[in-house]
């Protein structure tokens, strides 16, 4: 199967106006700096830009992610020792656990500076919302 006609966008995802435009659309890292209204409407826009049967791949950094590798970290460290509750306090500072919001999915490096993490749950919740089945 050869693919003849392939257009490449680069555009302002909150003022796409086009609609039903693209057989594919690809996104990586895309919606991670966004705050939440703003992701929606992102979300809404490449709703409707998308052609009907039209495909959608994403890629978004994962909350999961984030989960397994601090449960690595914690049974990394409890192989050295017995005391869970030493060892969970040397895996939340190893983590910088201090530095992620674990029920908004917002990591904050510093002040200013936020990058959002998806729960799986969370992703469909909000493309189905906008449209996506």
């Amino acid at each position: 199967m050869a693919i003849l006609n392939i257009k490449f966008s680069a555009q302002d995802l909150l003022k796409v106006r086009e609609k039903e435009n693209y057989d594919f659309i690809f996104s990586i890292g895309t919606l991670i700096y966004f705050p939440k209204e703003e992701t929606r409407k992102i979300i809404e826009n490449l709703t409707r830009t998308l052609k009907k049967g039209g495909y959608f791949v994403g890629i978004f950094p994962s909350m999961e992610s984030l989960i397994y590798h601090s449960i690595l970290i914690y049974s990394r460290e409890l192989q050295n020792s017995s005391n869970e509750k030493e060892e969970r306090k040397k895996t939340g500072k190893i983590f910088e656990e201090q530095k992620y919001d674990f029920i908004t999915g917002i990591y904050v490096d510093k002040p200013g500076q936020e990058q959002k993490f998806f729960y799986k749950f969370e992703l469909i919740y909000h493309l189905k919302k906008t449209g996506f089945s």
